[in-house]
């Protein structure tokens, strides 16, 4: 998407990146390298295919246990005809698991181990290397970059790269070395505003040249078929660069479910919301609408850099006459910048009195007045409710309570994983699990024995989406090829 001279906003708009800054970003990937390389997978074979899969869960279950904690076991069954496939990988965690593992090869379920080492720890580097490398390449990744032209041409390549590093180095951060073309320079940054602050340089003298700077398009992603990877490329492109969020990259995928678990999952959120909070929105009118943007963008960055670190300012534009809009925002941070801030109304900008107030807060739940703890904690629950799978029991004792049949549910299921809720309806009950592989477990259970009755459970299809028909296309392709996806994800994780 060409960015115009008649874009309806001075700021870049927001592209959907989200991203975790500085040491944060590099712990959670730390964490992330961990938890996989803690993961240590077992191939297991020769086994009958005519066991009843959780008669192989549980004998699975009972010999590895002796090793380490059996995180997962993953049982797969033939799409056809639904009888075992012939291997099966048991998922350990605990030191010297895989070695005790390996010693129980040719045990009595007739099962040849065999070792496979844990998804990209294969290279040997430590997990701090890794997560350094990882975060490196993020950032580059996700840089913007200007274009740049009106400078001396006679300047070798090196002198024009220390000069155009010098004179935007007050920007953001640089994140790769300058690219003098044929006939202009190309820029990247990483950071929130970084792209903004630079575009804002152009009309500016560097050697007695005028440089002209235009922000490099986003670049349009790739296409699969008739699906592009990035779905919402181009809604994101026309959303605000005040507009951040928070990108969580350290995660274990199910069925495209991305997650972080437990304290660090909530410690997470409340540095977003920890953010938010720190962002002061102050709304600017009054001053003339004939001002360069330049011009503006500098005499308000001057005016209320007093106050606090001026974090962006959002100047925009009429889309159709491209004069300035009658009002701007500006995004402070800093310990009663907002105070500061509107003392300064009625100041003079340009021959104009302009009008200083006072914004909410860019979230709304901030305005609810509960701190980021709660907020955060609320959030967490929300989406671990919201990402949950369930299962369909049927086959209970239909004489008791709805009160003692979830509490048989809750406490028969109880080893599964976390159960977020527990549904008695007319003809059956729905149980929903939050974590890895809790789904798999709950249906192993099948055929067992509760209260002298046999249930029968059976995972849920996922629901059905409203929305778009984008949503509901992704919807078709997904449970189209649910269990190719199930595959692929076990065998990355």
């Amino acid at each position: 998407m060409e960015r115009s001279e008649s874009s309806s906003r001075v700021s870049a708009p927001y592209t959907g990146k989200r991203t975790l800054y500085g040491d944060k970003y590099v712990d959670v990937m730390k964490s992330y390298y961990d938890y996989v390389k803690s993961r240590i997978r077992i191939g297991v074979e020769g086994y009958s295919t005519s066991l009843k899969p959780i008669d192989l869960y549980r004998a699975l279950e009972s010999l590895f246990k002796t090793c380490g904690e059996v995180h997962n076991i993953q049982i797969r069954r033939d799409p056809v005809t639904n009888a075992l496939q012939r291997s099966c990988i048991v998922i350990l965690r605990g030191e010297g698991a895989g070695d005790k593992a390996l010693q129980l090869n040719g045990s009595d379920i007739g099962g040849n181990c065999r070792y496979e080492f844990a998804f990209r720890t294969h290279t040997g580097l430590s997990t701090d290397v890794l997560a350094a490398r990882s975060v490196a390449h993020n950032r580059r990744k996700r840089s913007e970059g200007i274009s740049v032209t009106g400078y001396d041409t006679s300047l070798t390549k090196d002198d024009l790269k220390n000069a155009l590093t010098n004179h935007f180095s007050t920007c953001g951060e640089i994140t790769d070395d300058v690219f003098v073309l044929n006939s202009r320079a190309l820029v990247y940054f990483y950071g929130l505003g970084s792209n903004n602050r630079a575009v804002q340089l152009s009309g500016t003298d560097l050697g007695g040249c005028t440089l002209v700077v235009k922000a490099l398009p986003y670049p349009k992603p790739k296409v699969h078929g008739e699906i592009r990877t990035f779905f919402s490329y181009d809604r994101f492109s026309q959303r605000l660069d005040g507009e951040i969020r928070i990108f969580f990259s350290g995660f274990c995928s199910v069925h495209g479910k991305r997650t972080l678990y437990g304290d660090k999952y909530v410690d997470v959120m409340k540095s977003h919301y920890d953010y938010y909070k720190s962002r002061i929105r102050i709304g600017v009118e009054g001053y003339s609408t004939s001002l360069k943007p330049i011009d503006l963008y500098r005499a308000l960055e001057s005016l209320f850099k007093t106050c606090g670190e001026v974090h962006n300012i959002q100047i925009r534009r009429d889309p159709v006459t491209n004069a300035l809009q009658r009002s701007c925002i500006v995004i402070l941070r800093g310990e009663g910048a907002g105070d500061k801030a509107l003392q300064l109304n009625g100041s003079d900008i340009g021959g104009s009195k302009i009008v200083v107030t006072s914004l909410p807060p860019e979230l709304s739940e901030l305005s609810t007045g509960l701190s980021t703890d709660v907020l955060a904690a609320r959030s967490v629950a929300h989406n671990r409710r919201k990402r949950s799978e369930g299962i369909s029991v049927t086959g209970y004792d239909t004489s008791l309570t709805k009160d003692d049949l979830k509490n048989a549910l809750t406490n028969h299921f109880s080893t599964c994983g976390e159960i977020t809720d527990v549904f008695v309806l007319n003809s059956r009950a729905l149980v929903y699990f939050y974590g890895l592989g809790s789904n798999n477990r709950a249906v192993q259970l099948s055929g067992t024995d509760l209260g002298g009755s046999t249930l029968v459970v059976k995972a849920l299809p996922y629901p059905k989406p409203k929305g778009s028909a984008w949503t509901r296309l992704r919807y078709r392709f997904r449970s189209a090829t649910l269990s190719t996806i199930t595959g692929w994800a076990h065998q990355i994780m």
